[in-house]
């Protein structure tokens, strides 16, 4: 019996692999953007932490479209 997780993928893995990388890029820059000091005059237009929150549903859904990839190994 073969057991799976029964996880569709709804792109190619190269573009699950560009989602995944902007995912990450998403959020490195969140973190580095939340270290520095909080200024009225450079208030940002979206929150650090709301980047990084989309930053990791980026790479949990470019991770899922990259399983198939991952299975061919």
């Amino acid at each position: 019996m073969n057991k799976s997780l029964n996880l569709d993928i709804l792109v190619s893995p190269e573009i699950g692999s560009g989602i995944f990388l902007f995912g990450l890029t998403l959020i490195l820059y969140g973190y580095r953007q939340s270290k520095k000091d909080f200024d009225l005059d450079s208030l940002p237009i979206i929150n650090p932490r709301t980047k990084v929150i989309f930053g990791c549903f980026f790479v949990l859904f470019g991770f899922i479209q990259l399983l198939p990839l991952f299975g061919k190994l």
